[in-house]
């Protein structure tokens, strides 16, 4: 620690005889100083340079961790690592073991444990919406827990240390005890689930994909850029360039299959989740909506899963709006990061957890910075053709 600008004075000033007695002259005799150090000139200092010393962050208690486990029961389950070093060690979705490990969190780590600990869970947190779930119309959906290890694992993986320090995402995503969530947002609104929910929101203000539906049919199709294009490395620059070109190569398909009258509109939504954590691999895809004629015989698509573009459909042709209604917002929605690591942390052994967990806090760097100039948030999506709302 540097105090380059802080003068620190003793009650007392020795002199030597090797020492010109001219040097302190400037500063005059010790009883000319005045007593308030801001009025001598030459005290010189910037707000920056106070030492700011906060209270510390007491453990939430165990009574209150008993009332988040009978609303999110899914983030006490796991084995707990129990007395790590450092918070690498932990279970970085188990709260269990952020509790039993206390005294060896960062202060921002603290504070944030206990927003989510405290959170009102049993009101409505509507950014739960936010967070992908493909099961949620197969399987229980429990849109807490989706929330819930989603915001814990940001916490754990100390976003706010991977150069984006203002970003507020457990606290702008959850509902405080007095009914009220911080009104921020994180500079990187495509972790924040709630970025996703408002954008859902402003497409439907807009646009009326349904309308469609009345002289249209619609079908589902992927782009993958394949697995030879998935392993990242150290290579985040030059993998966010090829990304960049993948997913406006994607874009022209559509507008070309347009220009030809092969569809009537499309919505493409561009996503790069994290393949795996343990191998630094991520996966670039665009999820699309297109529109046709219903009487089309849909060779094109034909022709295009025969060149280096790979494709894939749902074999499945939509006729109506309730069918489809339900997968649109699913294109906005955050990735399954928390998913991911649940995933791959369960056939972890006990040496191998925290070089998983540094894995992880780079995975999610590398995250970021593959989408940093690629998607304008987590999902860059655009389309044509779609009929505004009236």
């Amino acid at each position: 620690m540097e105090f380059n600008k802080f003068e620190f004075m003793t009650n007392e000033i020795i002199f030597s005889p090797a020492v010109d007695d001219s040097i302190t002259e400037p500063y005059g005799a010790l009883d000319d100083f005045s007593e308030d150090f801001e009025d001598n000139p030459c005290y010189d200092y910037d707000e920056e340079d106070v030492i700011h010393i906060e209270e510390p962050v007491e453990r939430p208690s165990w009574e209150v961790c008993n009332f988040l486990r009978e609303s999110v029961p899914g983030i006490f389950k796991g084995e707990p690592a129990q007395f790590s070093r450092d918070h690498y060690g932990l279970n970085l979705l188990n709260i269990e073991d952020y509790l039993s490990n206390w005294d060896r969190l960062s202060q921002p780590m603290k504070q944030e444990l206990t927003l989510i600990i405290t959170a009102d869970w049993d009101n409505e947190n509507t950014a739960s919406d936010g967070v992908k779930n493909p099961r949620r119309y197969t399987t229980p959906y429990n849109p807490r827990e989706k929330l819930a290890k989603h915001l814990l694992l940001l916490c754990g993986l100390q976003l706010r240390n991977l150069g984006y320090p203002y970003c507020q995402v457990v606290s702008s995503n959850i509902l405080q005890p007095d009914g009220f969530r911080n009104p921020n947002r994180t500079d990187q609104r495509w972790i924040d689930p709630r970025g996703a929910v408002s954008r859902i929101r402003r497409f439907f203000d807009k646009y009326n994909p349904g309308a469609l539906m009345h002289e249209n049919a619609a079908m589902i199709l992927l782009f993958d850029a394949g697995e030879q294009f998935r392993y990242v490395g150290d290579l985040t620059l030059v993998k966010a360039e090829f990304y960049q070109m993948f997913f406006s190569k994607n874009e022209e398909i559509l507008i070309r299959w347009m220009r030809k009258g092969f569809i009537r509109a499309y919505f493409i939504s561009h996503e790069i989740s994290v393949h795996s954590i343990k191998e630094s691999t991520f996966r670039p895809h665009s999820h699309v909506v297109i529109w046709f004629n219903p009487n089309s015989d849909l060779e094109f698509l034909n022709r295009l899963k025969k060149s280096s573009t790979k494709m894939s459909r749902i074999d499945r042709i939509y006729r109506n709006w309730n069918e489809l209604g339900n997968y649109i917002p699913y294109l906005f929605k955050v990735t399954r990061f928390a998913e991911t690591y649940e995933r791959e942390f369960a056939d972890l052994v006990d040496d191998e957890v925290v070089q998983f967990n540094v894995n992880a806090s780079q995975a999610l760097g590398k995250l970021l910075e593959l989408g940093k100039n690629t998607l304008s948030i987590k999902r860059r999506y655009t389309h044509g053709g779609l009929p505004l709302a009236i």
